[in-house]
């Protein structure tokens, strides 16, 4: 959840006598004008035009701008990460009352970056940003009494700040509450954290709307109502959640809140799998492999499988390798052309070993490299082993047959 960009006027320096006139400190909501090509070239992540104007800012005492500065330092942007200096500037923001600095300032003292860890000093700094109403702040002064972290454990002051925030929309804040009183603790207030909830949700935060959804789903401190969770996951799924994106495809897979829809489910398991999920590139491919909602095609199951088995998806693995098993030498080229590594690194397989072929390490070291080539660490590893069997001359025999092999295909 980002936070709200709060804009300062600069009074500009007078030159009188050869002599600079030294600026007051900048007061909050007075430079608007100033600072907005700072924050406009912020938000466009051009961070080398936006150092340079929050450099000049932050000279005549921006508060503001100091923050943004320590942002940078802090997150790496535009400039080498240099912690010391975010806390430096940080500080220069916080002591000038600055909420978001003061809550940063308090986070680099808890984390013990830029500074020796210091609880004490971190809820100091936190409280300062939580009594001036800053959500963000509110939470993490929350979190420290949850934990006990330079306070005592507190459940009281815990449920207070974490509902400070929770009211504001914090969903964050708006999450750990639930935790707590799911769990048992607190007043389990849970009908007026359904409202905050909700409150956030309607404004369209997506995190709200997914968690919203949740809460629906498991029936924790609600009644269990699937189709509300699906109504909530589709409208967070829309807003581009991958998350909620395979949700709903779940739900429309096994009918949860929603007619079972198979075609549906494809469509929203593919717009989270483009997104790099998992599961999702897993359940994708399996509905290839069945012709469950899509049109069956082996070749965009092992395309799909492929990717989740990069990614360590056990249960891929295990299909993607079935599925190379059962494959003719013909429909493995066919998937290699269709750059699934896994199908070149089976085609070295066999020409190695003279299943289903005649053996010829020289074509088994041509398809290993097309293998390799696709980033395959198994195929990195057998190429390398067989090039070392072969000399300067025959390697160059290899890169002459891969080359007249691609040709005519």
């Amino acid at each position: 959840m980002n936070l709200n960009l709060k804009t300062n006027k600069l009074f500009s320096l007078g030159l009188m006598c050869g002599c600079v006139i030294a600026s007051s400190p900048i007061k909050a909501g007075e430079a608007q004008p100033v600072l907005k090509p700072c924050l406009d070239a912020y938000a466009q992540k051009d961070f080398k035009q936006a150092k340079q104007c929050y450099d000049k800012a932050a000279e005549l005492g921006s508060a503001e701008a100091q923050y943004y500065l320590g942002q940078m330092y802090d997150r790496d942007q535009g400039v080498y990460q240099n912690f010391i200096t975010a806390v430096s500037w940080y500080r220069k923001a916080a002591d000038q009352n600055h909420a978001p600095a003061q809550n940063q300032l308090g986070v680099m003292y808890r984390d013990g970056k830029g500074v020796h860890l210091d609880l004490a000093e971190a809820v100091k700094w936190i409280q300062k940003a939580a009594d001036q109403g800053l959500a963000k702040a509110q939470f993490n002064l929350g979190m420290l009494y949850l934990y006990g972290q330079g306070v005592s454990h507190d459940m009281a002051q815990v449920e207070h700040w974490l509902g400070k925030a929770a009211s504001q929309g914090w969903v964050q804040a708006q999450y750990h509450l639930w935790l707590v009183y799911r769990d048992g603790r607190g007043t389990k207030d849970f009908v007026q954290l359904l409202k905050w909830v909700h409150k956030t949700a309607e404004k369209g935060d997506v995190g709200a709307q997914s968690f919203l959804a949740l809460i629906y789903y498991q029936g924790e401190g609600v009644k269990q109502d699937f189709t509300q969770a699906a109504q909530w996951y589709q409208k967070a799924a829309e807003q581009g959640d991958m998350y909620s994106q395979y949700n709903i495809a779940q739900m429309y897979h096994q009918g949860k809140g929603v007619k079972k829809t198979p075609k549906q489910a494809a469509n929203w398991y593919k717009k989270a799998a483009d997104q790099g999920l998992t599961e999702a590139q897993y359940q994708l491919g399996q509905m290839y492999a069945k012709g469950e909602g899509v049109a069956k095609s082996v070749y965009s199951s092992m395309a799909l499988l492929s990717q989740a088995a990069k990614q360590k998806h056990e249960g891929a693995i295990a299909e993607l390798n079935q599925m190379l098993n059962q494959l003719s030498i013909a429909e493995l080229t066919e998937a290699g052309l269709k750059e699934i590594p896994e199908a070149y690194h089976q085609l070295g397989l066999r020409h190695e070993t003279g299943k289903g072929v005649t053996a010829d390490k020289k074509k088994a070291l041509m398809f290993y490299a097309f293998s390799a080539k696709l980033g395959y660490q198994l195929a990195i590893v057998k190429r390398d082993e067989i090039s070392e069997q072969f000399s300067i001359k025959e390697r160059f025999e290899v890169d002459r047959l891969a080359k007249e092999w691609l040709k005519q295909h």
